[in-house]
This record gives structure tokens, sequence and C-alpha cells, in this order.
């Protein structure tokens, strides 16, 4: 069984530190991805929409890779709400076998901001606020933990006379839920389309699903 950990906080709440002293301890264990290292490497720093949905595209395949090279992962982001989560348990379920759990760092608004300051590349502390605010503040946080077995692989006895057809699970494999929950059937709309199933089981006709 693999394992994709998830950590949880605000910046500054040690999610980094904790992930480091794991590849430490635990040599050719773990590969670590982090969204600000990649977005720092292919887009010098800067943040927006495009360069962050390609961000999580990349983030989603590194994942893949490693999982099928036999790694255990460690994703050391804020990763707050579901959107996260559900991508990092689609790509769990792809491959089977693959445990994703979430590990919350709970730290103070305060002692979070007094890290952050002693940081090369400080967060605003607005962020943290907000942050704060939005995720944790009066909430209660429940940390998931779920498990994917194993892909089982039927032989079936192919019917020559049938045409030639190619089956695709929707949710969660050729279109992804990035921005609703598992059973909000009204935002399917708003999922995204896997790239690399469309140009695999379809090409540019693809597009033309209706949902």
């Amino acid at each position: 069984m693999r394992t994709i950990i998830m950590t949880q906080g605000l910046p500054g709440s040690g999610k980094s530190t904790w992930t480091k002293e794991q590849l430490q301890k635990y040599p050719g264990k773990y590969k670590r991805i982090n969204k600000d290292f990649l977005r720092e490497l292919l887009d010098n720093g800067l943040f927006t929409p495009e360069n962050e949905s390609f961000i999580e595209e990349v983030r989603d395949f590194i994942t893949m890779k490693a999982l099928v090279s036999g790694f255990d992962v460690i994703i050391d982001d804020t990763n707050f709400g579901d959107a996260h989560f559900l991508a990092l348990c689609d790509v769990a379920k792809r491959i089977g076998d693959v445990r994703v759990f979430e590990k919350y760092f709970e730290v103070s608004v305060k002692e979070a901001k007094r890290r952050n300051a002693n940081r090369p590349n400080a967060v605003p502390e607005h962020v943290i606020d907000n942050m704060f605010d939005r995720h944790i503040n009066g909430k209660h946080l429940v940390q998931r933990d779920v498990y994917f077995p194993p892909i089982i692989q039927m032989e079936q006895e192919r019917d020559t006379n049938k045409p030639n057809a190619i089956i695709v699970d929707l949710d969660g494999t050729l279109a992804l839920s990035t921005g609703r929950g598992p059973f909000e059937y009204d935002k399917v709309c708003e999922d995204k389309v896997h790239e690399d199933d469309r140009r695999q089981v379809g090409g540019e006709q693809v597009n033309d699903l209706e949902f």
C-alpha cells in the first residue's frame, strides 16, 4: 500500500519542517511535493488562476508517477477545503491500493505570524488572518482518511462482432471535480476535463460532451 499525506495548516504551522524531518528520517521512502516550489520553478512565483491550474495538474502528475514508482508522497501545502483532497483522491483511485489522509498542524495565529516573519519568503499577515477566519475559526476540522483498494483487472471474452469502444468513468477520471463536493451534482458543469485522458480516449471530440 502506498500513502499520500496531505499536511493542513496555516503558513508557519510547521508543515514543511515536519515534512523535511520525515525525508531525513526515512530516506528513499517519500517524495515531497509543494506548490510554492512548483510555482517558483515554473512561473517565477507568479500566481494567476491559469498558472495555478497548470501547477495543480503538474502536482497530480508527479504524485501519480511517485506512487507508480513505489514511493509514498507528502504534499506539504496548506491544503484547506475540499478541492485539493478530492483531486488527490482521484489520483489515488486511479492507481489503487493507496491511502490518502490529512495531517493537521495546530498553531495560534500569533505564533504563525511570528514564525512567518522569520522566513525568507514571508506571507503577508492578512493572508494568514483570512485563512484562519475562512477555514479554522469556529469550525470543526475533521482530518479525512480514505483508502482506495487495488484495481481488479477482469478478463472477459471479447465479442468480435461488436464495434470497438472505450468506456470511461467521468467523475474523477475524465472530469476533475475541483470546486465542488462529491454530492453537489448541480455543479458538475464546473468540472474540468483531464487533458491526458481526453487525448487518449477521444481527442477534441470530448470537448463536445454535455453534462
